[in-house]
Protein backbone atom coordinates (compact mmCIF):
# COMPACT_ATOMS: atom_id res chain seq x y z
CA UNK A 1 0.00 0.00 0.00
CA UNK A 2 1.67 3.32 -1.33
CA UNK A 3 1.75 6.57 1.05
CA UNK A 4 0.06 8.55 -2.01
CA UNK A 5 -3.57 8.91 -3.01
CA UNK A 6 -5.07 9.87 -6.25
CA UNK A 7 -6.98 13.31 -6.28
CA UNK A 8 -10.36 13.29 -8.48
CA UNK A 9 -12.57 16.33 -9.35
CA UNK A 10 -16.38 15.52 -9.18
CA UNK A 11 -18.82 17.91 -9.09
CA UNK A 12 -19.71 19.44 -5.47
CA UNK A 13 -21.89 17.66 -3.42
CA UNK A 14 -21.58 14.71 -5.51
CA UNK A 15 -18.44 13.39 -3.41
CA UNK A 16 -20.15 10.18 -1.57
CA UNK A 17 -21.74 8.89 -4.94
CA UNK A 18 -18.52 9.56 -6.86
CA UNK A 19 -16.53 7.40 -4.11
CA UNK A 20 -19.04 4.85 -4.08
CA UNK A 21 -18.26 4.28 -7.82
CA UNK A 22 -14.72 4.12 -7.16
CA UNK A 23 -15.88 1.43 -4.50
CA UNK A 24 -18.13 -0.51 -7.05
CA UNK A 25 -14.61 0.12 -9.30
CA UNK A 26 -12.67 -1.88 -6.62
CA UNK A 27 -10.68 1.00 -5.14
CA UNK A 28 -10.77 2.76 -1.58
CA UNK A 29 -12.31 5.95 -2.24
CA UNK A 30 -12.32 8.52 0.67
CA UNK A 31 -14.34 12.09 0.95
CA UNK A 32 -13.25 14.37 3.41
CA UNK A 33 -15.21 15.41 6.20
CA UNK A 34 -16.21 18.12 9.33
CA UNK A 35 -16.95 16.28 12.02
CA UNK A 36 -17.54 19.15 14.09
CA UNK A 37 -20.68 20.48 12.71
CA UNK A 38 -24.13 19.60 12.28
CA UNK A 39 -24.85 17.05 9.40
CA UNK A 40 -26.69 17.46 6.42
CA UNK A 41 -30.27 17.47 7.36
CA UNK A 42 -31.21 15.77 4.39
CA UNK A 43 -28.59 13.07 4.01
CA UNK A 44 -27.32 12.85 7.25
CA UNK A 45 -24.11 12.98 5.97
CA UNK A 46 -21.39 15.03 7.40
CA UNK A 47 -19.84 18.08 4.99
CA UNK A 48 -16.89 17.61 2.98
CA UNK A 49 -13.95 19.52 3.81
CA UNK A 50 -12.88 19.46 -0.20
CA UNK A 51 -15.92 19.68 -1.74
CA UNK A 52 -15.44 18.41 -5.58
CA UNK A 53 -12.56 16.30 -4.82
CA UNK A 54 -12.07 12.72 -4.11
CA UNK A 55 -9.23 10.60 -2.94
CA UNK A 56 -8.71 7.09 -3.80
CA UNK A 57 -5.36 4.30 -3.04
CA UNK A 58 -5.01 3.53 -6.45
CA UNK A 59 -6.29 4.91 -10.02
CA UNK A 60 -8.95 3.56 -11.66
CA UNK A 61 -10.64 3.94 -15.17
CA UNK A 62 -14.46 3.57 -15.44
CA UNK A 63 -15.29 3.69 -18.90
CA UNK A 64 -19.12 4.99 -17.89
CA UNK A 65 -18.44 7.10 -14.61
CA UNK A 66 -21.32 8.93 -14.16
CA UNK A 67 -19.69 11.26 -11.05
CA UNK A 68 -15.79 10.56 -11.21
CA UNK A 69 -14.04 13.09 -13.60
CA UNK A 70 -10.76 13.05 -14.56
CA UNK A 71 -7.81 12.33 -12.06
CA UNK A 72 -6.03 15.74 -11.55
CA UNK A 73 -2.78 14.00 -9.55
CA UNK A 74 -1.87 12.77 -6.55
CA UNK A 75 -1.07 13.86 -2.80
CA UNK A 76 0.20 12.08 0.26
CA UNK A 77 -2.09 10.28 2.90
CA UNK A 78 -0.35 13.02 5.30
CA UNK A 79 -1.72 15.95 3.71
CA UNK A 80 -5.30 14.63 3.32
CA UNK A 81 -5.36 13.66 7.17
CA UNK A 82 -5.40 17.57 7.52
CA UNK A 83 -8.58 17.72 5.66
CA UNK A 84 -10.32 15.44 8.25
CA UNK A 85 -11.63 17.68 10.86
CA UNK A 86 -12.72 16.21 14.48
CA UNK A 87 -15.28 16.96 16.81
CA UNK A 88 -13.74 19.11 19.92
CA UNK A 89 -12.37 17.70 22.59
CA UNK A 90 -13.74 18.96 25.39
CA UNK A 91 -10.95 20.72 27.70
CA UNK A 92 -9.87 19.82 30.97
CA UNK A 93 -10.61 22.81 32.91
CA UNK A 94 -14.81 22.43 31.90
CA UNK A 95 -14.77 19.30 34.82
CA UNK A 96 -17.28 19.83 37.54
CA UNK A 97 -15.61 21.56 40.23
CA UNK A 98 -18.02 20.84 43.07
CA UNK A 99 -18.15 17.46 44.91
CA UNK A 100 -20.82 15.60 46.62
CA UNK A 101 -21.30 16.90 50.25
CA UNK A 102 -19.60 20.68 49.47
CA UNK A 103 -21.89 23.52 50.91
CA UNK A 104 -22.71 26.04 48.06
CA UNK A 105 -24.56 29.05 47.13
CA UNK A 106 -27.30 28.86 44.93
CA UNK A 107 -27.91 33.15 43.99
CA UNK A 108 -31.56 32.81 42.83
CA UNK A 109 -32.35 31.29 46.68
CA UNK A 110 -32.24 34.42 48.83
CA UNK A 111 -32.08 34.40 52.48
CA UNK A 112 -34.78 37.39 53.91
CA UNK A 113 -31.89 39.22 54.43
CA UNK A 114 -30.75 39.63 51.07
CA UNK A 115 -27.66 37.01 51.20
CA UNK A 116 -27.92 33.88 49.10
CA UNK A 117 -28.84 30.56 50.63
CA UNK A 118 -26.35 27.74 51.38
CA UNK A 119 -27.45 24.47 49.85
CA UNK A 120 -25.08 21.11 49.61
CA UNK A 121 -24.15 19.43 46.57
CA UNK A 122 -26.34 15.59 47.13
CA UNK A 123 -24.56 14.18 43.91
CA UNK A 124 -22.85 15.30 40.63
CA UNK A 125 -23.44 13.66 37.13
CA UNK A 126 -21.03 14.96 34.13
CA UNK A 127 -21.39 18.92 34.49
CA UNK A 128 -24.89 18.85 36.37
CA UNK A 129 -25.41 19.10 40.34
CA UNK A 130 -28.13 17.44 42.07
CA UNK A 131 -28.81 20.27 45.06
CA UNK A 132 -30.40 19.95 48.10
CA UNK A 133 -31.45 22.68 50.98
CA UNK A 134 -34.29 22.59 53.92
CA UNK A 135 -37.28 25.20 53.06
CA UNK A 136 -40.33 25.43 55.02
CA UNK A 137 -40.15 22.07 57.03
CA UNK A 138 -39.14 20.23 53.68
CA UNK A 139 -36.25 18.88 52.29
CA UNK A 140 -36.13 20.32 48.53
CA UNK A 141 -33.90 18.85 45.62
CA UNK A 142 -32.74 20.44 42.30
CA UNK A 143 -30.96 19.86 39.44
CA UNK A 144 -28.86 22.26 37.73
CA UNK A 145 -25.88 22.87 35.48
CA UNK A 146 -22.66 23.59 37.95
CA UNK A 147 -21.89 27.01 36.59
CA UNK A 148 -24.78 28.60 37.76
CA UNK A 149 -23.63 27.68 41.49
CA UNK A 150 -20.96 29.81 43.93
CA UNK A 151 -18.28 28.04 45.89
CA UNK A 152 -19.09 28.62 49.64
Amino acid sequence: MSNRAVVYRTAPNLEHKAAQELREAGARAYVARDRSTKRNPFTGKPRATAPGYVFSDRACHIAFAKHVKPSIGSASKAELANLYIGRPQRRAEEANPFKQGDVVSFPRLVLPDGSPMPVTVASTSGRFCRIEWDMLGKRQSQSIHYTQLRPG
